[in-house]
């Protein structure tokens, strides 16, 4: 996602030159090069999970969080963050989705955090989908850079942006992993959304479209039922598979192909919990005496 963003962003496009002419983007390709070429994704080569130390990161342990936090501080002196967007993989939850800071409903500013990932999905995406997207945050969820970034430096566009590290569950692309070609879109696609984004008309007219969306989910709330994967009732953000007390979130299927209204497909959490997985796996299990030794 970060190389089709970038190459987006460099390209010869009106949408491109327009972007660099508005604004000035701060680009940090890779915030832990140390354990990604040691074989880890999720921490760095001290063990350290680095997307839950940026309210205390360590110069000498963290020093890329350090500097990252350094840097936007030093920026946000002479100029206003507009938005900020920590790309990332996820291990058990299909599509592409974001993950963004919870606003009272009551609150003037709850939809204008909406919009962004709201243009995202309304553009026709083949694999970013709204419905997946979560604005709530646990405890544990504190130290990670969104929330951080929303809370120390007051940036209302401060998200999460997850990519499956399997696929989607609607699209051209259902039940297949996503290539890197298809990650590369999605960073074009981001790059493309920005442009409408800074679009006041489009922006007012993203606002009126969320609305009439929240109206009719309300009236009928399966819509919330059927789906949100990024919700962390099920899975959990960035889920490394080491288990915080919760349910299995074994997968997702499709409760339907698609709602009649508007042709975007509904999903259903199937959930296992450890138990239940237990004995599921004890009963599947073949007898001792069936084992060939």
């Amino acid at each position: 996602m970060m190389r089709g963003f970038v190459n987006f962003l460099v390209g010869s496009s009106k949408q491109a030159k327009m972007l660099r002419d508005k604004c000035i983007f701060k680009v940090v390709p890779m915030l832990n090069p140390d354990g990604v070429i040691n074989g880890n994704y999720r921490c760095s080569l001290a063990g350290v999970d680095l997307n839950r130390k940026y309210d205390s990161a360590c110069p000498v342990l963290q020093p890329t969080i350090f500097e990252t936090k350094s840097m936007l501080k030093k920026f946000q002196q002479s100029f206003e963050v507009v938005l900020c967007v920590d790309l990332h993989g996820h291990s058990r939850a299909p599509n592409v989705f974001m993950y963004g800071c919870k606003t009272s409903e009551g609150d003037a500013l709850y939809r204008h955090e909406r919009i962004l990932p709201f243009l995202l999905w309304d553009r026709g995406s083949n694999y970013f989908s709204y419905k997946d997207c979560s604005f709530e945050v646990t405890k544990k969820k504190e130290a990670c850079a969104r929330v951080v970034y929303r809370n120390l430096f007051g940036i209302l566009n401060s998200f999460t942006m997850e990519a499956s590290f399997a696929g989607t569950d609607f699209g051209r692309g259902k039940g297949m992993h996503l290539s890197w070609r298809d990650l590369e879109e999605m960073g074009e696609t981001l790059g493309k959304t920005l442009v409408k984004y800074l679009d006041t008309v489009e922006h007012g007219k993203a606002l009126k479209q969320i609305e009439e969306y929240e109206r009719k989910v309300k009236l009928e709330p399966n819509l919330f039922e059927a789906g949100g994967a990024g919700d962390d009732s099920g899975f959990s953000e960035d889920d490394s598979g080491e288990g915080e007390g919760k349910e299995n979130a074994c997968n997702k299927t499709s409760a339907a192909e698609a709602d009649a209204k508007n042709g975007r497909p509904i999903s259903v959490k199937v959930r296992r919990s450890r138990k239940a997985k237990k004995k599921f796996l004890k009963k599947k299990k073949a007898p001792e005496s069936q084992v060939e030794r």
